[in-house]
């Protein structure tokens, strides 16, 4: 203000004053607004830049305050979710404690005399503990994977023949109005050990066939799995409904579900499991769907086609060997026109043989034919093809079956050497081990048979103890074991076993075995014991790591087999010192 009064005064005139002639007036007047109009400008500029200070660091504040709200929303969350997922982990897993028990009490309720209807009782029960016991892995498998997205899959030598036969045994039993023919092929080139992660691939392969049997009401499902640049590429074919194009892009988002009708719906985890461990696995995994509601497709067109491609460590093993050519025919005998005649032809070819279908013996060709299949309504509507088929011992004849009162019906076909009975689920590589017990049994003066039941079905039927037949599981007791069986047979009224020709890579009965069971769960203990001794084995409990070291040291030469829990002993004897005493126990042997 000061240098602007001066600058006021000077800015007029720069000539001295006049003694005549004094300064204007309103130069004083100009003075004073000039300043005025200074200060009032200068008060202004620093109230705006208060006010913006203020504003901006009021921002500031707030956005900080936002900040750390959000940082600990965002911790809640994170440990809500960490106690939800661990919460859901274990209600899953002591969910599945009494479902085993469910499982085990009604395997060993299978065994015993059953009514009819005890007999469909029994099957709903095992079909729903299946199907609980499913969800509950998933439950258990998603939140695992939620815990530790990081997981890492450890490859192992394995049979993937022998991981889709317990994928079949686990599978949830078909419902009865169903008409689905469920389909497993592996290419007879598939090497006997590959490497892959066990627990992975039995997870994918799992949950892409439960899904096509909760969405496949008639028609097949078929499981293939074959080899090639040392890839493995399984794929599940089902002629369900298929999937919306719509849904497909979202598919494999977690608790998504493609079908929102009726009680089929699931939990919507399959495909999201499937895509997390695939990705461990470095895999990849395709769809193909035809959606029965489209314009263009109708339900006899429709279906879903899931190929999932695994890399593989190159094995060393030898690949299986092929058959020669000239023995790849096979003759389908049915009169059936739905898509399962499709699936069955598929599968065939899948295997590597060439298929001729025919509604009548005489239409077939005059060849060598490695296979003539006959399904049950065929023959059942034919008498006269069945006698023809008994006549013609030249013909190996394949019959899939589903219980023991649609072959109660054919009378003479159980004891035919030359008719091979196959339980469904079909299981194709598993036929030429019942083909080469069959051409045993030809080549044998008496034949005794022991029939075997659907593994889907599970359940013990009466049966007549004439045409029983002996397994080539059976085959491998002793000889006073067998006798024993049959002195038991003729006490008590015979059932069939369910066993039939002993799968690849499982448990095969064989000599008594004295097995310690460290567990401390008395049901769990309970329900094991019940279950060794059903397979002849002694039994020897030990409720603790303490009193597994007492037997251990009592028993030591005695005991053949320790299984022991681990996971949920709370007393302080360390699990090693057992396992320590287990090796030496092996070491003076």
């Amino acid at each position: 203000m000061h240098f602007t009064g001066m600058r006021a005064a000077t800015f007029w005139s720069t000539s001295p004053p006049s003694e005549v002639r004094g300064y204007p007036p309103v130069i004083a007047v100009a003075v004073v607004l000039i300043a005025f109009t200074t200060c009032i400008a200068a008060n202004g500029l620093l109230a705006h830049s208060a006010t913006v200070s203020r504003n901006k660091l009021a921002e500031i504040i707030w956005t900080r305050r936002e900040l750390w709200r959000t940082i600990a929303q965002k911790e809640n969350a994170e440990a809500a979710a960490l106690a939800r997922s661990e919460f859901i982990a274990a209600a899953s897993h002591e969910i599945r404690t009494p479902l085993h028990h469910l499982q085990g009490y009604s395997d060993l309720l299978s065994q015993t005399p059953l009514t009819e209807e005890g007999r469909a009782h029994l099957a709903a029960i095992q079909r729903a503990t299946k199907t609980l016991s499913l969800i509950t892995n998933n439950v258990l498998d998603w939140s695992k994977l939620e815990k530790d997205a990081k997981a890492v899959c450890k490859p192992v030598s394995l049979d993937i023949r022998t991981v889709c036969e317990s994928i079949i045994i686990l599978l949830p039993n078909k419902d009865d109005e169903a008409d689905v023919e469920l389909c497993v092929v592996v290419a007879p080139d598939v090497p006997t050990s590959v490497f892959l992660d066990e627990t992975y691939i039995h997870r994918i392969l799992m949950n892409l066939l439960s899904n096509a049997c909760k969405f496949t009401r008639s028609g097949y499902i078929i499981l293939s799995i074959e080899v090639s640049d040392d890839k493995l590429i399984a794929s599940v074919r089902d002629t369900g409904i298929g999937l919306d194009p719509n849904f497909i892009p979202q598919m494999f988002e977690p608790y998504k579900q493609g079908e929102q009708k009726g009680n089929q719906r699931g939990t919507g985890l399959g495909l999201s499991i499937i895509k997390q461990l695939l990705q461990a696995m470095n895999g990849t995994i395709t769809v193909e769907s035809k959606f029965a509601y489209s314009h263009d497709v109708g339900p006899n067109q429709s279906g879903s086609t899931f190929t999932v491609t695994i890399p593989l460590q190159p094995s060393s093993l030898p690949i299986q060997p092929s058959e020669q050519q000239d023995e790849k025919s096979v003759a389908v005998l049915s009169e059936t026109k739905t898509r399962s005649l499709q699936g069955i032809k598929a599968a065939w070819e899948m295997f590597g043989h060439e298929v001729t279908t025919a509604t009548n013996i005489s239409e077939l060709p005059e060849k060598e034919w490695k296979y003539i299949w006959a399904d049950m309504p065929f023959l059942l509507n034919n008498k006269d093809q069945f006698r023809r088929l008994m006549k013609r011992q030249d013909w190996l004849v394949l019959v899939p079956y589903d219980t023991q009162k649609s072959l109660s019906d054919l009378p003479g076909i159980v004891s035919a050497p030359h008719f091979v009975l196959l339980p469904r689920p079909l299981v194709w590589h598993s036929f030429a081990t019942r083909v080469d017990a069959a051409n045993r049994r030809s080549r044998s003066a008496t034949v005794s048979r022991t029939l075997r039941f659907d593994p889907v079905v599970e359940v013990m039927q009466d049966i007549d103890p004439s045409t029983l037949r002996q397994s080539t599981q059976t085959s491998e007791l002793s000889e006073q074991e067998s006798r024993q069986q049959q002195q038991n047979q003729q006490r008590a009224p015979s059932f069939s076993t369910d066993e039939g020709p002993p799968k690849s890579g499982s448990p095969v009965q064989g000599p008594q075995q004295t097995v310690l069971l460290v567990e401390d769960n008395v049901i769990n203990a309970k329900l094991f014991q019940k279950m060794l001794v059903s397979l002849k084995h002694k039994v020897i409990l030990a409720p603790d790591g303490e009193a597994a070291v007492s037997q251990v040291l009592t028993h030591d030469t005695a005991i053949d087999i320790i299984f022991m829990v681990c996971s949920t002993f709370s007393f302080p004897f360390s699990s090693a010192h057992l396992i320590s005493c287990y090796n030496h126990l092996l070491s003076i042997r």
